[in-house]
């Protein structure tokens, strides 16, 4: 069994969701999935990151393989 972490952005800052992929990896979880809508699904989710941009921050904190929860790469 692999064991995961999801972070969830419409919830956290960006910040926040940096420190917590760091400590996963520190924890010995075996990969991230991230949130990766453009808006919040209601006013208390405050939070809505760039994917793009976390996922290219992300990379300077872990190496923990990512994967997106619905972008389609390449898709328009």
């Amino acid at each position: 069994m692999r064991i995961g972490h999801f972070l969830s952005t419409e919830e956290h800052t960006p910040a926040q969701s940096l420190e917590q992929a760091r400590l996963a990896e520190e924890a010995g979880f075996e990969g991230l999935w991230i949130s990766d809508h453009y808006h919040p699904w209601n006013d208390e989710q405050g939070q809505s990151s760039f994917v793009w941009s976390m996922i290219g921050a992300l990379s300077q904190v872990c190496k923990l393989p990512l994967t997106t929860a619905a972008a389609q790469p390449g898709a328009a």
